[in-house]
């Protein structure tokens, strides 16, 4: 490609000129693109640079090579060089990650053995750029994530939980119900009635752990951050943010106990959607907002699990029990209002500004919204089997 002289801009040559552990001494660009951003300037181009950090000593030497591409971060610094096949990089670390996942994927890198001259200038390739790539996936989720948390069950890696949810979805799906394909449907009349008494129980002490501390006290219902801070009841919410992730895997019993019982036709989508995401939702608020304005979602859906879980107590208990059962049609009304709820809670959030992150408010309104038109549509055909069944009986 061709290429023209390029007479620097005074903003890119003073970030270069004016850092504080960098030393330009020779710089000649060929440019084909240049973009700044408050922190981190990204410089496409053909170049030929020596950086020195004062600091460390560090040269970074790189020359107008087309198949060549460097990393090499400073010490003590959140910058990181990268020129590749004529474009060059210079950003934070946080960028990096992302950008090395990508340049990886297109195959833009040819493989380059590594070498280490007398000025410490590193060239490394493809293989180090992935190496990288996970160096600073875990950097980013280190750097972003709530340090409280990091030493919790569960909570260094998003991929247990992940791996859970999978062997669930397996054994749900495909290893179950072939294993039970040639059995008798087993007779789990008291297994559910201490299950749905434990999930009652579990759940009121939830609720109550969530009122006290906060929803009943100091929280705001207009809008509430995060208080990422060591104060007990701070501690006391974030805690109740882990316990409220674990009884999510508790809940896989409800498909557990359908696969043994034989009632495929429980294990529907929507069944099956609602189960395998809110673990993985869960891990990402106890990770990175153990707190704040979403865990009135969290409370709400406590007071649900209440209702519904003393219904199926009431209802594995026996057919003489059946008469005390005849608000059942009024419990997926009951989660729809809770998905309402949460819908216009999480928007309030987007209104006013209290420091709580906006995508994460987002995110619940988009929860709520599919969730809220997924059990609309169950009750929808439903309420329309019922009827049909009631006009039959009739006729």
């Amino acid at each position: 490609m061709g290429s023209r002289p390029f007479a620097m801009p005074y903003h890119f040559g003073s970030e270069l000129r004016k850092g504080k552990k960098e030393n330009i001494s020779t710089l000649r660009v060929e440019p084909r693109k240049i973009v700044r951003t408050n922190e981190t300037v990204f410089l496409f181009a053909h170049f030929l640079a020596v950086r020195t950090d004062k600091s460390s000593g560090l040269r970074i030497v790189v020359g107008e090579k087309e198949n060549l591409f460097l990393t090499s971060a400073v010490p003590r610094s959140d910058r990181i060089l990268f020129p590749f096949a004529g474009r060059s990089l210079i950003g934070k670390r946080r960028e990096m990650a992302s950008a090395a996942a990508e340049l990886v994927a297109e195959r833009e890198l040819e493989p380059m053995r590594e070498m280490v001259d007398g000025n410490r200038t590193t060239f490394v390739g493809a293989q180090g750029l992935v190496k990288l790539a996970l160096e600073q996936y875990t950097e980013i989720l280190a750097s972003a994530s709530d340090p409280r948390v990091g030493s919790w069950p569960l909570m260094e890696s998003p991929i247990p939980t992940l791996v859970i949810v999978l062997l669930y979805l397996y054994s749900v799906t495909i290893a179950g119900p072939r294993v039970m394909s040639n059995k008798k449907p087993y007779n789990l009349r008291n297994v559910l009635i201490a299950y749905n008494a434990f999930q009652v129980v579990f759940s009121l002490g939830m609720l109550y752990e969530h009122l006290m501390s906060g929803w009943l006290l100091d929280y705001s219902y207009k809008c509430q951050p995060v208080d990422y801070s060591h104060n007990p009841s701070a501690l006391r919410m974030a805690s109740l943010c882990w316990w409220y992730f674990i009884s999510k895997f508790t809940e896989f019993a409800d498909t557990i106990f359908f696969v043994l019982r034989k009632k495929e036709s429980q294990v529907t989508f929507l069944h099956l959607y609602h189960h395998s995401l809110t673990p993985l939702e869960t891990w990402i608020c106890v990770k990175f907002i153990p707190g704040g304005h979403g865990t009135l979602g969290n409370l709400i859906n406590n007071a649900v699990h209440v209702v519904m879980y003393a219904y199926y107590m009431l209802a594995a208990m026996g057919p003489e029990y059946k008469k005390y059962l005849w608000w059942k049609k009024h419990l997926t009304t009951i989660q729809l209002i809770q998905f309402f709820l949460v819908f216009v809670h999480s928007a309030q959030a987007l209104i006013f500004d209290c420091g709580y992150p906006k995508l994460v408010a987002i995110l619940l309104l988009l929860h709520s919204t599919i969730f809220f038109a997924l059990f609309s549509d169950f009750y929808r055909r439903a309420y329309r089997r019922t009827k049909s069944i009631d006009k039959t009986k009739v006729d």
